[in-house]
């Protein structure tokens, strides 16, 4: 669920005009290159999921429980201004933050799942830890997402492989008067 969350993010942040890419995580290394804007989300390793009984039932599949997971999002960006200094790294940070939040919540409200935001905070990367010029400013987001769980056959990891150009895949987005995100589509065609 986090890949398809990662997705649907980016496509709104670009329908905002936000030049920031999101990506699934963990990332392979834990080294910040303040020259590669990016958010990540992934699972919050200080978090921990927790489970309820689902609300209310749908006609299709019957739901067993709802699990809430413990998500992050982390932002690291860098001001474009020469010499740059702290807050204007903070602020490009917080206008991105924005964006996600909304974000979030778009894509909670289309698949009908609760978003709650648990906290935020700004930090500095370990690897830059003691350095004296600040280079960029990396922002960490907590939040859960629902996520139904239902009765159904297992589903290993291994997917059927496709041979490059066998699909093509068409993604669309439809915005509403007020910029909000009205329905997200992605669909794929032989």
């Amino acid at each position: 669920m986090i890949r398809e969350i990662a997705a649907e993010l980016q496509v709104i942040l670009r329908t905002q005009k936000c030049p920031v890419p999101v990506f699934e995580g963990p990332e392979p290394t834990e080294t910040t290159t303040w020259g590669r804007e990016r958010v990540v989300i992934e699972h919050d390793v200080n978090g921990r999921d927790s489970f309820i009984g689902p609300r209310s039932q749908g006609l299709n599949p019957r739901l067993a429980q709802v699990r809430i997971q413990a998500l992050t999002a982390t932002i690291y960006v860098q001001s474009a201004k020469a010499g740059a200094r702290v807050f204007e790294h903070r602020r490009r940070a917080n206008a991105v933050l924005d964006q996600i939040v909304a974000g979030l919540l778009d894509i909670g409200a289309l698949r009908r799942n609760d978003v709650v935001f648990t906290g935020g905070k700004f930090f500095t990367p370990k690897d830059l830890e003691g350095t004296d010029v600040p280079g960029g400013a990396a922002y960490e987001l907590t939040f859960t997402f629902e996520r139904g769980i239902t009765k159904a056959n297992f589903v290993d990891a291994k997917q059927p492989e496709a041979l490059p150009g066998q699909y093509g895949v068409a993604n669309s987005t439809q915005v509403g008067s007020d910029s909000t995100v009205v329905g997200i589509e992605t669909s794929c065609g032989a």
